[in-house]
C-alpha cells in the first residue's frame, strides 16, 4: 500500500459479524454498513475523517449446503443489498481460478484461498487507517496482514471493533459494539425492506425446517433409509458409504429409496403446505436424512469392524493378498500389466494394482479390507 490519506478503510468478518450481531435479533445484522462505518470511523479516529472502502468478507455458502435450509438465498440477499462503497470479498475454494471479479468497491471479487486475498491487499493501492468488526476468528491471514501494516507503517492505524454478542476475552483493546449502534445503521428505504421480508421468510422457513427434520429423524421412513444403507454398506464398501454421505444423490437407488420423504412432509406440515411441497425443502430433508443414516452408520463399522484398524494386519505379499481376494469371490475381469480389474456380485469394481512380488504393508491392507471385505483371517 503505498499513498496514505485521512479514509478509513472499514473490514467486516461476514461469520464474525453475523453471529455476534443477529443471533438473538436477526435484523440486527440486516444494516448499513457505509452508515455503521463512518459513525465508527468517525468515533475512533477522529470527526474529520472520512469513510474508505468497506470490504466485507466472507466465505460462499455453498448452493447445496445442508447446514441450514436456503442459507445460499439468504447470503445472496445479504451481499445483494449493500451499497456502491462495500467491496465484496468471497471465499470459494471449489473455484477453479485464483481470482474472479474486480477487486474494489461495488463489486464482488471471488478468491480461492485466503491467502489470495492476502496478496490481492498486499497490491491495493491505497494507505488508510483501518477499522475491523471481528471477533478474531474468521481470515486470520488478512487479520495477521492488518495488524502487520499498522504495526509497519506510521502512516496507518487500526483499532477493531467486536460484534454485540461476541464473547471473546482474549482480545484486548477491542471496544464492542452496541445492538443500538446497528439499529440506528439499519437499512431503510422500499427495496431494503422487500428485500428484509424475503430474507425473514427464508430465516423462518429455515427454522421450520429443523423442527421437521428432528421429526422424521425419529421417523420410521428414517430407519427404512439407515437400514437400506446398512446392508447395502456390507455388500460394497465403507468407501461406497463415504460418498452416499457425500453426496446422497450419487446413487440413484439410495436416492429413490428415500423419495417416500416428500408424501411424510406433507402430513406433518399442517398449514405450513407451500414449504412442504418446495421441492429444495424436500430435497433437503431427505438429503439431511440420508447423510445423517450414513454417518452414525460409518461410526458404528468403526467400532464394529476392527479390522479395519493398520494394527490388526501384518505385512503380506501381493500374490497371497490376491489369491485371499479370489478365494472369498472376487474374480479377473480384466488386466492391464500388473493392474488386475477384480469383480464381485453386490461389490464395485476393484482394481488390484500390486506385483506379485511386492509386500503390502498394514495400512494398504486395511484399505483394500475396507474396499473389498478382506478380513485378517482370510490370509
Amino acid at each position: 500500500m503505498e499513498v496514505s490519506d485521512d479514509g478509513v478503510d472499514l473490514f467486516v468478518f461476514g461469520r464474525d459479524f453475523y453471529l455476534g450481531s443477529a443471533s438473538k435479533t436477526i435484523e440486527n445484522g440486516w444494516c448499513e454498513f457505509e452508515a455503521l462505518g463512518l459513525e465508527q470511523a468517525k468515533a475512533a479516529f477522529g470527526s474529520s475523517r472520512r469513510l474508505g472502502t468497506v470490504w466485507y468478507l466472507a466465505e460462499r455458502v455453498p448452493s447445496d449446503a445442508l447446514r441450514s435450509f436456503d442459507e445460499f438465498r439468504r447470503q445472496q440477499l445479504w451481499l445483494g443489498v449493500q451499497g456502491p462503497s462495500v467491496a465484496r470479498i468471497i471465499v470459494d475454494p471449489i473455484q477453479t481460478v485464483r481470482r474472479l471479479g474486480k477487486f474494489g468497491p461495488g463489486s464482488e471479487c471471488v478468491f480461492r484461498a485466503e491467502a489470495d486475498i492476502k496478496t490481492a491487499l498486499q497490491n491495493a493501492s491505497s494507505r488508510r487507517s483501518v477499522l475491523t468488526i471481528s471477533a478474531g476468528e474468521q481470515f486470520p491471514l488478512v487479520l495477521s496482514f492488518l495488524e502487520e501494516l499498522a504495526q509497519t507503517d506510521n502512516g496507518v492505524q487500526k483499532k477493531m471493533l467486536l460484534p454485540p454478542e461476541s464473547e471473546i476475552h482474549s482480545i484486548t483493546n477491542a471496544r464492542q459494539l452496541q445492538a443500538s449502534e446497528l439499529e440506528a445503521a439499519r437499512l431503510q428505504g422500499e427495496k431494503n425492506d422487500t428485500k428484509w421480508k424475503e430474507y425473514e421468510r427464508s430465516k423462518r422457513d429455515s427454522e421450520q425446517v429443523v423442527d421437521w427434520f428432528s421429526t422424521l429423524s425419529s421417523s420410521e421412513v428414517h430407519q427404512s433409509i439407515r437400514t437400506n444403507l446398512h446392508d447395502l454398506a456390507f455388500r460394497r464398501s465403507t468407501k461406497w458409504l463415504e460418498q452416499v454421505r457425500d453426496n446422497p444423490q450419487s446413487d440413484p437407488k439410495v436416492w429413490a429409496r428415500a423419495s417416500n420423504v416428500g408424501p411424510l412432509l406433507i402430513s406433518i406440515a399442517g398449514g405450513n403446505q407451500r414449504l412442504a411441497r418446495r421441492t429444495r425443502c424436500v430435497d433437503f430433508i431427505t438429503k439431511k436424512l440420508v447423510v445423517d443414516a450414513a454417518t452414525k452408520i460409518l461410526e458404528e463399522l468403526e467400532l464394529e469392524r476392527p479390522e479395519d484398524s493398520p494394527a490388526n494386519w501384518a505385512a503380506e505379499k501381493a500374490k497371497r493378498v490376491y489369491a485371499a481376494l479370489l478365494r472369498i469371490g472376487w474374480s479377473l475381469k480384466r488386466q492391464e500389466g500388473s493392474h488386475r480389474t477384480l469383480q464381485r456380485s453386490g461389490w464395485r469394481d476393484y482394481v488390484f494394482a500390486f506385483h506379485e512380488s511386492v509386500e503390502i504393508g498394514p495400512p494398504i491392507l486395511a484399505e483394500i479390507g475396507r474396499s473389498t471385505g478382506l478380513r485378517p483371517e482370510d490370509l
